[in-house]
């Protein structure tokens, strides 16, 4: 546990890749004199929960490919059919209630006021 917080401690206050663009980590403040403040806890949600839905679509891809190829692979196996029509159904219904958790989620922190325009362009915010 204390090396999964180390780690995330170092990629919460990296540094913006060369050649700029971002805010600089997941955290834009608390180093040097900047102080946090609630509209950045807003930030650091939205930039987790993006990089969240960028991570589940290529899972979801993956699930389904999985899946397909269980079911090409079933010729008269009955139950790797079902085991491969379960995972492209699981990964479907997966990937849909992802994307409507981050619909929800950004569409209360809209209401809240925090700049939502992160995931706008993901490669340019510093998740990288």
């Amino acid at each position: 546990m204390y090396k999964f917080l180390e780690l995330f401690t170092r990629i919460a206050y990296a540094d913006p890749p060369a050649g700029g663009g971002g805010s600089g980590g997941l955290v834009p403040c608390g180093s040097g004199t900047s102080v946090c403040t609630l509209k950045d806890l807003g930030t650091l949600l939205v930039k987790i929960f993006d990089f969240l839905i960028i991570l589940a679509v290529p899972l979801a891809i993956l699930g389904i490919a999985v899946g397909g190829v269980m079911i090409i692979m079933s010729s008269a196996n009955e139950g790797l059919r079902t085991k491969g029509k379960e995972a492209i159904s699981g990964s479907v219904i997966g990937l849909v209630l992802a994307v409507a958790a981050w619909v929800i989620i950004n569409t209360i922190l809209v209401g809240l006021g925090v700049d939502t325009e992160v995931f706008r362009n993901p490669l340019k915010t510093g998740i990288f």
